[in-house]
């Protein structure tokens, strides 16, 4: 099979593809920003980069001369890293464990969404030094309480929980 020279030719030829295109795009838009879910989406995310790869060493040309052939090893190299890459935060918080902050020093900021984001508010925590996505669902609460509990994966930079104890 020859390599394909435009995405589209490669997605008509390996559904794999397509599929997992489709699933990493329902996963960003649907799963929430915070707990499980939220910590799990990029070890799933990088466990959908194997299939693909699979795909491309097993339709890699035999002419190992031609760069052609070259080019399906080092997608295969490129996927193996991304996987190590955006699965590695996710193992070493469940190895290491959440850690909880409850503090009256925080505020929310409004971000632009963009590629890895696509919630528009981040709770930031002076105490810690970090911005954390919340879902749109915490944003309102937090406007009118002074004290919060927050539960999060340092590494990943994800809330676990969430807790209002102080109402103003």
């Amino acid at each position: 099979m020859p390599l394909p020279h435009h995405f589209a030719d490669l997605y008509r030829e390996a559904p794999v593809f397509a599929a997992c295109g489709v699933i990493y795009f329902a996963c960003d838009i649907f799963l929430p920003n915070e707990g499980w879910p939220a910590l799990l989406r990029p070890l799933f995310l990088a466990l959908l980069l194997i299939p693909c790869a699979r795909y491309l060493w097993r339709t890699r040309r035999h002419d190992r001369l031609s760069w052609r052939y070259q080019y399906p090893r080092l997608c295969v190299l490129a996927a193996g890293i991304a996987v190590i890459a955006m699965s590695a935060p996710v193992c070493l918080d469940l190895i290491g464990g959440s850690k909880t902050l409850t503090t009256r020093d925080f505020h929310i900021r409004e971000s632009m969404p963009d590629l890895y984001n696509s919630v528009g508010f981040r709770l930031v925590l002076p105490a810690i030094r970090r911005e954390l996505p919340i879902d749109n669902r915490h944003y309102r609460p937090l406007q009118s309480t002074s004290e919060i509990r927050v539960a999060y994966w340092p590494q990943s930079g994800i809330i676990k929980r969430l807790d209002i104890l102080d109402s103003r």
